[in-house]
């Protein structure tokens, strides 16, 4: 059975793991992207200073963390931001994903935000698909030239 709930920013070892997971989800759709420890840490610093402004939620099945999802909304914007969402490749198409994603847009409402906002990598075919598939416009697009 899944179990979804808000990462617990006291359990250090929970934290650790969340960090890890975030630092890592760009590997899921490209496994030539590299571990970082400093994207580690970074991940870790931002989910405990921004803890007023950010909800990390958390899937797990059986004591495991099968997905999470991060967020940010500013007290002072409008705009919720979505940092990552991440499922497990054995527990993809059922259904965690957009769980995920509606209680992380429910709570965006209920801090008071009137839109909700997310980059993806074109590589990330999937998630393009899902945000797609839940009422997400593309709005711009970035483009970089190597020097």
């Amino acid at each position: 059975m899944t179990i979804f709930r808000q990462l617990n920013c006291e359990t250090e070892g929970e934290l650790e793991a969340i960090a890890k997971i975030a630092a890592d989800v760009p590997k899921s759709w490209n496994p030539s992207f590299p571990h970082s420890p400093e994207a580690v840490e970074q991940f870790r610093k931002f989910l405990t200073e921004e803890r007023a402004s950010c909800l990390a939620l958390i899937a797990e099945n059986n004591g495991h963390i099968i997905g999470l999802h991060i967020l940010k909304k500013p007290q002072t914007s409008t705009v919720c931001r979505i940092y990552t969402l991440w499922v497990d490749e054995q527990f993809r198409n059922q259904g965690i994903g957009r769980e995920l994603k509606r209680q992380g847009e429910d709570w965006a409402r209920k801090m008071g935000a009137l839109k909700i906002q997310t980059y993806v990598f074109t590589e990330n075919v999937k998630m393009l698909e899902i945000n797609t598939r839940l009422g997400f416009k593309s709005i711009r697009i970035e483009m970089e030239k190597e020097l």
